[in-house]
């Protein structure tokens, strides 16, 4: 007997399972007391958010599309708002273009799971096999493969410095981005989840280099084209640039809905994002994936390839919502599974999230960075309203003492480990604390969690779950979902690493503080305060000070200007060399120190100003190689 389509791809062991499984399709109420998703439910909702977002009191989005797709077809498309509010351009569903950043992830993920599913790519060579030109600096055992980059595992250094351009016709070839093509592995392959831009963008050139043909080229061939996505490409001409939707911020510290700005920024990292589109077009790539990769007689790739990356390819913990498929994130909420991928870029926030065993998927775009937010409740929304299940949170009881009491310290990012200014993120050093609650709990940031499985802890008023990786009894990191932290040791502690640069900054104030002391009591001439630091040591002291103190005064003024998105400026060039000359001038404070010291010249206060400079001097050296402000580290 030939079944209809969406029947075969349900088709559960029994009768009654398919009867509980289409209720929401039919538009009854399933069990669990979840809603059925049709498009009154889905209007009732992005409606609401829209409204309240687009007239914010803080920051007020110009607008945004969404599109709604079941397995028959798109039962559910709105626009709100402008796309551009100089012209005053509406938002079309199928008329406007606009980027949709990391969700170009996706796409590359299926390129090359097309090319495995022929043989010609397998998930565990050496990534270097396929790519002679590309370079990795890599110190474990363990070889790049091209299953960690699908699953972001590979531990590559994070670097974005000069990845993004204002205009989308200087996006570049991945073949030839990254500029230097060296990727640095900093963590052990497979171990760990590390989002990388960069390790898509080698997967776009494995794409072209396999293929034999431009990596734009290939998708429209292979993926776009076939599914009738006739607005979309990662090589966007001059037709489809004339409908791009414009992306806005708002001005910063505004307590109002302040005037908009344009901000549209665009990845040169080809592959790990690059692609323009429609919702439209969006909404037939949501469908062939609801259809085991078929659309309207295209396959663009087989049902278990498909499966293969919806699955859970790698997890910290069987238990955790979040896991990593191939390309695409998966979560499992109280036993409802979804798969998805956020875009994110200056001026526009999007979600892609397939629910493919219910059969129902979403599309949301807002070019505006809040729109952050209401993705973020649109999604938690859904899944209360319609997903639901019944049953426990998942908290038991814990099978062993508490671990909480053994779990104390600050935590950072893994991204925070980086060889490059853009480390400065992370300045001053704090990172979240974490230290034992009341009653076994867990304190994270102020927010409790109870232990439920060994290391596992889950929020009691927070969906939030945090689980801790031993070994020999010492935390090495923790994780929420798939975003890893590894704790910070005490030096690079907020508290000592603020120390340090008032220490700093009073020793080499204090050897200016001589001269300008002198000078305003009148008690010598200006002849004698030059006579007096016309020594090598004083005027050793006077160059290191001041040059240091030049550098402080003019980074941290401009700290929050010195944007390296589309390239590294002159002026943040020259502002670099100041702590390399300054560094090479301290190497002789240690002489100078010791000939201040054995003199019969020098009084105690001034040998104990001089040994204070000389050693701010050497911290201070310490304190530029920690957050690689010493040299030209871009």
């Amino acid at each position: 007997m030939n079944h209809p389509r969406w029947i075969r791809y349900l088709a559960p062991p029994s009768l009654v399972i398919i009867i509980v499984m289409m209720q929401p399709l039919a538009g009854g109420k399933a069990r669990g007391g979840t809603e059925p998703v049709d498009s009154s439910l889905v209007a009732g909702i992005t409606d609401s958010l829209f409204h309240e977002f687009m007239r914010g009191e803080k920051d007020r989005i110009p607008g945004g599309m969404v599109i709604a797709v079941n397995q028959f077809g798109v039962f559910f498309t709105r626009a709100y708002g402008r796309a551009d509010e100089e012209k005053q351009r509406p938002f079309d569903v199928e008329g406007t273009v606009f980027p949709v950043a990391s969700i170009s992830k996706l796409f590359t993920s299926l390129a090359v799971m097309q090319l495995v599913e022929k043989g010609r790519v397998a998930l565990e060579k050496e990534v270097t096999l396929y790519l002679e030109d590309c370079e990795i600096e890599n110190r474990f055992d363990q070889p790049v493969t091209i299953r960690h980059l699908l699953t972001h595992t590979a531990g590559i250094e994070p670097r974005s410095i000069g990845s993004w351009v204002r205009d989308p016709r200087l996006i570049s070839s991945p073949v030839r981005y990254p500029d230097t093509p060296v990727l640095k592995i900093i963590y052990p392959p497979g171990k760990l989840y590390l989002y990388s831009n960069r390790g898509m963008a080698a997967l776009a050139r494995v794409v072209e280099k396999i293929s034999g043909i431009p990596f734009p080229e290939y998708v429209s061939r292979n993926i776009t084209s076939p599914l009738g996505m006739l607005h979309s490409g990662f090589a966007p001409d001059d037709s489809l640039l004339r409908n791009l939707m414009v992306g806005y911020t708002t001005t910063p510290g505004k307590s109002t809905a302040g005037p908009l700005h344009r901000e549209s920024s665009y990845s040169k990292m080809m592959g790990a994002a690059g692609l323009f589109t429609t919702s439209g077009d969006m909404g037939k790539f949501m469908l062939a994936c609801l259809n085991n990769g078929k659309l309207e007689g295209a396959r663009i790739i087989g049902r278990q390839s498909l499966h293969e990356t919806f699955r859970r390819q790698f997890e910290y913990h069987p238990s955790l919502e979040l896991a990593m498929g191939y390309g695409w994130h998966t979560r499992t909420r109280k036993g409802v599974k979804s798969v998805f991928h956020r875009g994110s870029a200056p001026g526009v926030e999007c979600l892609l999230i397939l629910f493919p065993w219910k059969g129902i998927g979403f599309f949301l775009l807002v070019n505006h960075p809040a729109g952050a937010e209401l993705i973020r409740s649109f999604t938690d929304i859904i899944h209360e309203r319609c997903f639901n299940s019944p049953g426990e949170n998942g908290i038991s009881a814990p099978r062993q003492p508490p671990s909480a009491p053994g779990v104390r310290g600050f935590f950072r990012p893994l991204d925070g480990t980086r060889s490059s200014i853009e480390k400065l993120e992370f300045f001053p050093g704090q990172g979240l604390e974490v230290k034992p609650g009341r009653d076994g709990l867990l304190s994270v940031e102020g927010v409790y969690y109870r232990e439920g499985l060994p290391l596992l802890f889950k929020g009691e008023k927070t969906e939030l779950e945090w689980y801790f990786m031993k070994k020999d009894g010492k935390v090495l990191y923790m994780t929420s979902g798939l975003n890893t932290y590894r704790p910070l040791r005490w030096h690079e502690r907020k508290g000592f690493q603020l120390l340090v640069l008032i220490f700093c900054l009073g020793s080499f104030l204090s050897s200016l503080g001589g001269p300008v002391m002198l000078w305003l009591r009148k008690k010598h001439t200006p002849a004698e305060i030059r006579n007096r630091f016309r020594s090598g040591a004083g005027i050793n002291m006077l160059s290191v000070s001041i040059l240091n103190l030049v550098f402080m005064a003019l980074f941290f003024s401009a700290r929050n200007h010195l944007h390296t998105d589309y390239g590294v400026s002159w002026p943040l060039r020259i502002l670099f060399t100041i702590p390399l000359v300054s560094t090479v001038l301290s190497l002789g404070l240690p002489i100078f120190l010791l000939v201040v010291w054995t003199g019969k010249r020098r009084t105690l206060p001034r040998r104990l100003q001089y040994a204070a400079v000389t050693l701010a001097a050497m911290l201070f050296t310490w304190f530029l190689e920690y957050w690689n402000l010493l040299g030209y580290n871009f």
